[in-house]
């Protein structure tokens, strides 16, 4: 009944605009993106009057289901794929089908003053709010991850290296990527990434298959990630992570699997950018966690020496600025090791905790521009101590510690602004080359190279499809001598770089890779719906299986 009345007011108005020539308009509906989906079904074609967007408004309605309205202003013109009518709605049919979001596209035409009644705009955007159904394979907007049972997706990576989807979080970015032994029965490291939205997200891998657990979920952005043995009250390591709202949350990985979540501190408007853990003062039994905020200031959180659980906050002097990242220093026993600290005022820090609560600091680097990340470079016997440092412009620093404990400053890149991650490593098969990886607002991760005596040249090894935010280096593919690189950003995918298999083994023969998920068919919503969902109880069972055999 509904449909029939529907029909009989659409069939009306449309003959009304086209006597009267009004300023008539269509609302046609497409997949978000046919490009991904490789799926172009017919646009879908309504007629309504453009004189009503006002019922609208100017921002693009969200109708139920998930359906997106844009409105774009066009001439007339009969849409030459819009189907039969009876073809626009199905009310009966597959109430519970996965719905995609659709883009509805006004297209009005020369202003004759003539109107279409509100009401047939409102009850149709209501109908295909509610009713509206798919009979092709379509995709969301938010960029759908890879299914846990599929080989790691190839995202075409420059030659000589491979590029893999550990996880895709949609339209959420993941600010603060790394890897994490969270679970050593597994044999493999772990990795983990922190979003826009407050999720702490760990990951285990299998077989080039990853699976994601999520365990904080704070509302605001967390920065923070540091995995250290500091409560004597709990077995093994625990990790601490916070962010924007200033909570700091501790994170307690059962190897039966299952997670123990508690705020253990609280930073009442202060940001947590930074923290960094490890045996930061060897005379006090135990280790030790610092906390950096976005204000300067700088928090010993200590374990309470009583038996009820909580910490005790220790303020230490305060610096001059955000520390953006930091990173532990090699020492000799029974030393306290420097960090190096990354500033935003445009200070390289080295700071050392003291006996009595104080904090040594010491410049060795001061800019006239925001710093942003910093990187070491591996530590060999006999070879001096080398930093890496990204400047806001774009620049990239060399630091080197002489033996007199002097550091020299060298630029080994003039590359875009806003780089925002940095790691070095062995990303050469010939040990003897120095290599550092840059990630930024570019979008692109670029390898920097120099062989001893010739000068740096640069490479584009990966273009994500957002700005970079962050880089790590990590052992996570033994089939190769080199390093790997995770990468996350804006495009809220963490990305694992890797050389090709047999890079750096000589006369070993390496097999090639699994076909990618890009180029098996699209699956159909009967699919869809058959399959459980991403993250469930199902898939975590199965992989803890598989892991266990």
């Amino acid at each position: 009944m509904r449909m029939s009345l529907f029909l009989k007011l659409l069939r009306r108005q449309a003959s009304k605009a086209s006597a009267q020539r009004v300023d008539c308009a269509a609302i046609v509906c497409r997949p978000a993106d046919a490009a991904e989906s490789r799926v172009s079904p017919p646009p879908r074609a309504l007629a309504v009057s453009a004189p009503d967007r006002a019922v609208l408004g100017n921002r693009p309605p969200s109708c139920a289901r998930g359906l997106l309205c844009d409105l774009i202003l066009g001439p007339p013109r009969r849409n030459p794929w819009a189907p039969p009518a009876t073809a626009l709605l199905d009310l009966t049919k597959k109430p519970r089908a996965r719905f995609a979001e659709y883009y509805c596209h006004w297209l009005p035409g020369d202003r004759c003053g003539a109107r279409i009644l509100p009401s047939a705009i409102a009850i149709a955007l209501g109908l295909v709010g509610t009713a509206c159904s798919v009979r092709e394979p379509a995709v969301s907007d938010a960029r759908p991850a890879v299914h846990h049972d599929e080989i790691a997706e190839s995202l075409g990576a420059r030659s000589g290296w491979t590029a893999a989807l550990v996880h895709d979080n949609g339209n959420i970015g993941i600010w603060t990527n790394g890897a994490v032994d969270c679970y050593p029965q597994y044999g493999a490291l772990d990795a983990f990434g922190l979003d826009d939205k407050g999720h702490c997200i760990l990951l285990t891998s299998y077989s080039g298959k990853w699976t994601p657990y999520q365990t904080v979920e704070d509302g605001e952005w967390l920065g923070s990630f540091s995995h250290v043995d500091l409560d004597p009250r709990r077995p093994g390591r625990e990790i601490y992570t916070g962010g924007k709202r200033g909570n700091l949350y501790q994170i307690l990985a059962h190897p039966e699997g299952g997670f123990d979540t508690s705020i253990v501190a609280r930073f009442p408007a202060q940001e947590i950018h930074t923290s960094i853990g490890g045996d930061l003062l060897p005379s006090r039994p135990g280790n030790e966690l610092l906390i950096f905020t976005h204000a300067g200031n700088v928090f010993d959180l200590r374990p309470r020496a009583s038996e009820a659980l909580g910490f005790d906050v220790v303020p230490l002097p305060k610096l001059g600025g955000r520390v953006r990242e930091a990173l532990l220093l090699p020492a000799a026993a029974g030393e306290a090791p420097w960090i190096a600290a990354a500033c935003r005022q445009g200070e390289v820090l080295l700071l050392r905790m003291t006996e009595g609560g104080g904090l040594e600091s010491r410049v060795i680097a001061k800019e006239l521009m925001g710093l942003g990340r910093i990187a070491l470079a591996p530590v060999r016997a006999g070879a001096p101590l080398v930093l890496y440092v990204t400047r806001d412009d774009g620049v990239v620093l060399r630091l080197e510690r002489a033996a007199s404990d002097e550091w020299t400053r060298e630029i080994i890149y003039a590359g875009p602004q806003g780089p925002r991650g940095i790691v070095a490593g062995r990303f050469d098969a010939d040990p003897a080359v120095e290599t550092v990886a840059v990630f930024g607002y570019s979008k692109r991760v670029e390898l920097l190279s120099r062989r001893k005596g010739e000068p740096w040249t640069v490479s584009v090894i990966f273009e994500d499809r957002d700005k970079g935010h962050w880089l790590s280096c990590a052992e996570l593919d033994g089939r190769n001598q080199t390093d790997e690189i995770l990468a996350s950003g804006y495009g809220g995918r963490l990305v694992l770089l890797a050389r090709i298999p047999g890079d750096g083994l000589p006369g070993i023969p390496s097999g090639p890779e699994a076909p990618s998920p890009r180029s098996r068919p699209a699956p159909t919503p009967a699919q869809w719906r058959r399959s459980p969902r991403r993250g469930s109880t199902h898939h975590a069972r199965e992989d803890r299986r598989r892991q266990s055999r």
